[in-house]
């Protein structure tokens, strides 16, 4: 299934986007995977040795759907292993879902220090960001591409369920 965002009326539709779509819609909650070590980077061996017989801690997966109707994570899981995340960074929290990204880089060792622009085009881009540890309602467009996505895995139809 291949979804074209080409036109700005699509692109800036609240039907697509923001969940006004009518029909039943479900509740989208990202994968969690075992992979935090119980202790810090910076720890001693000692405490390395003392903690490493617990198991990892639980974190929750991140998971972005782009234009062409792809989707990707920031860990593998069973549900998905595609973790190019290539059209996902650099990445713009003020507009996530925008095409372009314009960023300002001021080098702080430069004298006289100048700002330095870098404009970003993603082929995909990011169209739904979906934060791990959360819970977000998905319009039937979304919830269908989701648990039909088995280009890289089993797809997320276990992570969907029956929402208001």
């Amino acid at each position: 299934m291949t979804i074209l965002y080409d036109s700005t009326t699509t692109y800036d539709s609240d039907i697509v986007y923001e969940g006004a779509a009518t029909g039943l819609n479900l509740l989208f909650t990202p994968p969690n995977v075992k992979v935090v070590p119980p202790y810090l980077p910076d720890s001693s061996q000692g405490e390395r040795d003392l903690w490493r017989h617990y198991e990892n801690r639980i974190r929750g997966v991140n998971v972005w759907i782009l234009s062409d109707g792809s989707v990707v994570q920031s860990d593998p899981t069973p549900e998905n292993s595609n973790t190019n995340l290539q059209n996902v960074y650099p990445w713009d929290p003020f507009n996530p879902s925008a095409p372009y990204v314009r960023s300002i880089y001021i080098d702080p060792g430069a004298d006289p220090q100048s700002p330095t622009e870098h404009d970003t085009a993603h082929n995909p881009y990011v169209i739904a960001y979906f934060a791990g540890g959360s819970s977000y309602l998905v319009t039937p467009v979304q919830s269908t591409l989701l648990a039909n996505f088995t280009a890289h895995g089993i797809g997320y139809s276990d992570c969907l369920s029956p929402g208001s």
